[in-house]
């Protein structure tokens, strides 16, 4: 068993370098990493989660979830199966992090050190922090829409509203349906 220390950046908002450093055992579950995420950031904790392996150019490979959504057997794998060291064996290796399939908040993993554990630890530990983590609710799917305007002149549309307010109905045999 080995201790695996991951570096996990948040991608920000506004572009600043927020990051923890995050002990874990080689044998524990990505479920325990996925929560020992979630408390470094300060985040909640109640929104979908997954973890995708990468590679050097970050691009997301296999999925390890935190639920399986979709019903069938495809082989897919949970993070309360899923071992740490069964899938992350060297230093450099680069694991993506989604948490909140809305808003989207990505995490940039990669394990960069590799300890023998320690029995005056206990895991997972925080070991670094840097910088002041994001507020949970500062990101959000609709800061990232473009809602269109409507000039209502282009549409006609306040005078066919305005034809059909003045339109009097004495009864209901009067509407054109």
């Amino acid at each position: 068993m080995k201790e695996f220390v991951f570096r996990v950046l948040i991608d920000t908002v506004d572009d600043t370098d927020v990051f923890r450093d995050i002990s874990i055992r080689s044998t524990d579950t990505f479920e325990l990493l996925h929560r020992a995420i979630i408390n470094a950031f300060s985040f909640e904790g109640g929104q979908m989660a997954s973890f995708y392996m990468s590679d050097e150019e970050w691009n997301k490979g296999d999925e390890i979830g935190l639920l399986d959504m979709s019903g069938e057997d495809t082989g897919f794998q949970l993070m309360e199966q899923t071992i740490i060291g069964d899938k992350v064996e060297e230093i450099g290796q680069k694991l993506i992090y989604v948490y909140d399939f809305l808003n989207m908040w990505c995490f940039y993993v990669e394990l960069n050190k590799i300890n023998e554990v320690s029995s005056e630890k206990l895991y997972p530990n925080l070991e670094l922090s840097f910088g002041k983590a994001p507020q949970e609710s500062s990101k959000s799917i609709m800061d990232d829409i473009d809602f269109p305007t409507i000039d209502e002149d282009d549409y006609g549309i306040e005078d066919e509203f305005d034809e059909w307010e003045s339109h009097q109905f004495e009864n209901i045999d009067d509407l054109d349906i």
